[in-house]
């Protein structure tokens, strides 16, 4: 009875997700893409009739693709799956997610075997397989809803302003009025780069993503919130970040998070002091010499997300090559779909 209690324990417990936004420096993890394929279950062992039995490769893809908030209904004749990407989600990118699946299930897509569906209807069939299981699978592309003038938001962070030469922070300043800067507040210069900003009339952030002292805010003017890209732990900061929420609090500023692997105490203690708090999906230039194309990777997977979730919030860090990719991607979010906003557009 204790081994039946056990198995049941097992298969009744509802499964935890999380999901990581790093400091920047780490590899975040997208949270409808990068967390990977979902590991097949291990078949419940023979217990007689309460033996539980092993999904099906259909069962597998089902829960795959719903948990990728791809839309799935029952096939017909021709398919044995209809899966409907949501508006500007990239059939390619999701064919190739579902193969690196397959493999971690022993199977594949059929090589070879992909049908692409009339022009009108947008997408294509593939055939996956594992074992002697065999199911062609319908992908087809999402359409706008008819009328919709307010395509998803996406918010880009600058973080780290101030320490570099004053004629790259000039330009990092300079950027789209839509992209947010969040200034060190203790580089060489700081003051100088809020001054820009509010000559600019550029809303700032105060980065205070090395420490959650509460003195810097005190002192600065100008600023709508702070950015602080960290998971602390209780036991460890809380007695610095109390006091940091309470100075955002007692002036109404909001602040943007990164997403920790325990969800961070951030937003539950921000939302007990009264604070508004964003939290950030992705890090667009985390390693040290990201190329063009890889950032270009990371900001389409982040107008994915805000496709399937309405909004995303982008982190990027002050570097040169990250302000001549950002300089030179131009209108590259309204190609993908969303439309770029001012990070604090996110809190209305």
């Amino acid at each position: 009875m204790l081994g039946v209690a056990v198995v049941a324990a097992i298969v009744l417990w509802p499964s935890r997700r999380t999901t990581e936004t790093p400091h920047p420096g780490t590899t975040p993890r997208a949270k409808h893409a990068a967390e990977g394929p979902i590991p097949l279950p291990s078949p419940a062992p023979e217990m007689g009739r309460s033996a539980v039995a092993p999904p099906t490769l259909l069962d597998l893809v089902r829960l795959y693709l719903a948990d990728r908030r791809v839309g799935v209904s029952p096939g017909g004749r021709d398919a044995d799956l209809v899966c409907t990407l949501p508006p500007g989600r990239s059939l390619f990118r999701l064919n190739s997610e579902l193969s690196a699946a397959m493999k971690n299930w022993g199977g594949q897509v059929a090589s070879g075997e992909d049908v692409a569906l009339p022009a009108r209807q947008g997408g294509c069939d593939i055939v996956v397989t594992r074992g002697a299981e065999r199911r062609r699978i319908r992908l087809v592309e999402g359409k706008a809803p008819a009328g919709s003038d307010d395509p998803p938001r996406v918010a880009i962070v600058i973080v780290g302003i101030g320490s570099q030469p004053r004629d790259l922070v000039e330009r990092f300043l300079r950027l789209p009025a839509t992209v947010t800067p969040a200034i060190l507040p203790a580089s060489t210069r700081s003051r100088w780069a809020l001054g820009r900003c509010a000559e600019l009339g550029r809303p700032p952030l105060l980065d205070l993503s090395g420490s959650a002292a509460a003195s810097p805010i005190e002192g600065t003017q100008g600023i709508v919130g702070v950015a602080y890209f960290m998971a602390p732990q209780v036991d460890e900061n809380l007695r610095t970040l109390g006091p940091m929420l309470d100075r955002l609090a007692s002036r109404g500023l909001y602040c943007v998070v990164s997403r920790g692997a325990d969800g961070s105490i951030v937003p539950a203690e921000a939302a007990r002091r009264g604070v508004r708090c964003l939290t950030a999906d992705q890090v667009i230039d985390d390693e040290l010499n990201a190329n063009p194309a890889t950032m270009a990777k990371k900001l389409h997977e982040a107008c994915d997300l805000a496709v399937s979730s309405g909004s995303a919030i982008v982190v990027a860090q002050a570097r040169p090559s990250t302000l001549r990719f950002l300089e030179s991607a131009g209108d590259s979010l309204a190609r993908w779909g969303c439309r770029a906003v001012p990070l604090g557009d996110l809190l209305r």
